[in-house]
């Protein structure tokens, strides 16, 4: 029976899969053999569409609004693509993509318009603007076509310089120098000469390398056998000149005939094509170079705004990880207005600039990079501020505990700091300027004083010193409180002395005696003061008995005055010699700056 079944069906034999194929007979083949590309498995209907190439206006379209350098591998891809490239597709690409390729379209254009230079070809064109290292030695790195040549030379061709091996490259150029005698000494030749470097469609460089001008060396062509750069070489000025009897022959047409009959150069008509495009192109280019530029804008504000969010999102997290009481002091910013400038780099500059200066420091790395930002930094740098700011009221600054109420200085200047620094908020603010890193006059960023300095005084136990820096190391005031300089500064208020010239006389004290004393002793302050009081009585007492003087030479009372008002400047120099009595000098020195202050007010 089985036999039977074999003998009728001889795929019986075969594999089970095997055979369900043959015997599935109405289903195509799931592959299609790589070799089988005969025309009779076309599907049942006979359609063929699938395999259609786009048409030559769709591909000349598409192709026209490549970059170039997609073009480029474009159009080299085969035989019938490197047909379908066009000078007009080359041109449109160059100058709606900007960068080299334009400027190579730019300076192509200024040669062509005058049709100075052979026609470059469309292919050249694309190799042209496509180009990176010189055509000529294929060595030295080239941005775009060399001005006034039209081709991809670098500068130690164009001129002729040596290789770095000591063999020379053969200058494309050669100087035809003016103090030649065929120029200089004879007016005719020099006319004729004249007329030939001025005619448009010679491409002689001038004026801008000395008295010479610069010519294309030879006739020369590519590998291809295009002819490349200037239509004129050296040899042809003085076989132009030796040709024509005068200057007028040749501008009368010998030039033109001689560019035509002897170098066979292109006709005016063959460069329109080029110089059509580029004019009818540059508008669209310079309207397509603003889309660009307006996009660029649109995505870097964008990208910015992000980045201001995401920095937020950052302070708010860190915020609520700080202690209370110095939570929103220690995180109060700013924004910095010049991060949204079109010219701020991102990578250096800080969307917000924090208040408190340490912090600042700490977070800056983070707000630049946001992206940097992890949840155990955010944890450490919590930690690393809460630590630093306890110290304020452990070491209990803002009781003034430290400050003696039996010394006349720290007694005045515990009375002083009270009513200045009630609480933590007067603390944040006190000293407060503008941050000249990062401010401007229409981007004003303050800062306060509780940065590194101020807590590591604090961390020393130099409280005093915590509050000098607090109040950059100026306690002149204190001079105006505590007798006897508070006594003497009030007699000279009332003889006329201006009470803005006594505290410029008293910080100027303070600030000469200060600078005298240890920067790490404990009692600098105390010493600074009590030299600089009795300098300052001392000081105003010499002033007294030098308006005396001047009252005495009979000195005009305007010039007294301004004298006298004019001492908070003087210099240490001339205290000294005020504090000597010698008021001569003073007054031959001080007559100087009265002169000066007349010059001024007269204009």
């Amino acid at each position: 029976m089985q036999t039977r079944e074999v003998m009728n069906n001889p795929s019986a034999k075969l594999p089970a899969k095997q055979r369900r194929n043959d015997q599935d007979d109405s289903k195509p083949p799931a592959k299609r053999s790589r070799h089988d590309s005969g025309g009779d498995d076309s599907d049942s209907n006979g359609d063929n569409s699938h395999h259609a190439t786009l048409s030559s206006d769709a591909l000349f379209v598409v192709m026209s609004f490549l970059h170039p350098r997609d073009l480029f591998k474009t159009a080299f891809t085969c035989k019938t693509l490197r047909d379908t490239v066009t000078t007009k597709m080359v041109v449109q690409s160059a100058l709606i993509h900007g960068g080299h390729a334009k400027k190579t379209m730019e300076e192509l254009h200024a040669l062509t318009s005058t049709h100075s230079i052979h026609v470059p070809s469309a292919l050249r064109l694309l190799r042209l603007t496509c180009g990176k290292v010189c055509e000529f030695c294929a060595v030295d790195r080239v941005n775009h076509v060399r001005p006034h040549l039209g081709v991809f030379a670098c500068w130690d061709c164009v001129t002729g310089r040596s290789t770095s091996g000591g063999r020379s490259r053969g200058g494309l150029t050669r100087p035809w120098k003016k103090g030649w005698v065929r120029y200089s000494k004879d007016e005719r030749n020099r006319a004729k000469y004249d007329a030939v470097f001025e005619h448009p469609r010679i491409a002689a460089t001038a004026g801008e390398y000395g008295t010479n001008y610069f010519v294309w060396s030879d006739l020369r062509s590519d590998r291809g056998g295009e002819p490349v750069g200037p239509i004129v070489s050296w040899g042809d000025v003085d076989e132009m000149a030796n040709r024509f009897p005068s200057a007028t022959d040749m501008v009368n047409g010998g030039i033109d005939e001689y560019l035509a009959n002897d170098l066979n150069a292109p006709s005016v008509e063959s460069y329109g094509e080029f110089n059509d495009t580029f004019r009818d192109m540059e508008r669209r280019a310079e309207a397509a170079a603003r889309e660009r530029e307006d996009e660029k804008r649109a995505k870097n504000q964008k990208t910015k705004q992000n980045k201001i969010a995401k920095v937020e999102k950052m302070m708010i997290d860190l915020e609520a990880l700080i202690d209370e009481p110095f939570q929103e002091l220690a995180m109060k910013r700013t924004e910095n207005k010049h991060f949204r400038d079109r010219g701020a780099k991102m990578s250096a500059t800080p969307c917000v600039c924090m208040e408190t200066r340490f912090v600042d420091h700490l977070l800056e790395p983070y707000v630049i990079t946001p992206s940097k930002m992890k949840k155990k930094i955010l944890k450490e740098l919590a930690e690393n501020i809460n630590g630093k700011l306890r110290i304020i009221n452990d070491k209990r600054l803002l009781a003034l505990d430290f400050l003696s109420e039996g010394h006349p200085f720290e007694a005045a200047l515990k009375l002083n700091l009270r009513e200045r620094l009630p609480d933590l908020d007067a603390l944040f603010e006190e000293g407060k300027y503008i941050n000249s890193h990062h401010s401007s006059p229409g981007n004003i960023i303050p800062s306060n004083k509780i940065c590194v300095e101020f807590l590591s005084r604090l961390e020393s136990d130099d409280l005093m010193g915590a509050i000098g820096h607090l109040m950059n190391e100026d306690f002149s005031p204190m001079l105006l409180a505590v007798n006897p300089s508070a006594r003497v500064a009030r007699s000279a208020v009332n003889k006329n002395y201006r009470v803005e010239t006594i505290r410029k006389l008293a910080k100027h004290f303070w600030s000469h005696c200060l600078t005298r004393e240890r920067a790490d002793s404990d009692s600098r302050y105390r010493e600074a003061f009590a030299a600089s009081q009795t300098m300052f009585v001392e000081a105003m007492e010499a002033l007294d008995e030098y308006s005396a003087w001047l009252l005495k030479e009979d000195e005009p009372e305007a010039r007294r005055t301004f004298q006298l008002n004019y001492a908070a400047r003087f210099s240490q120099y001339v205290w000294d010699l005020v504090l000597k009595r010698e008021f001569a000098r003073v007054n031959e020195l001080m007559g100087y700056e009265w002169e000066w202050h007349n010059l001024s007010l007269n204009g």
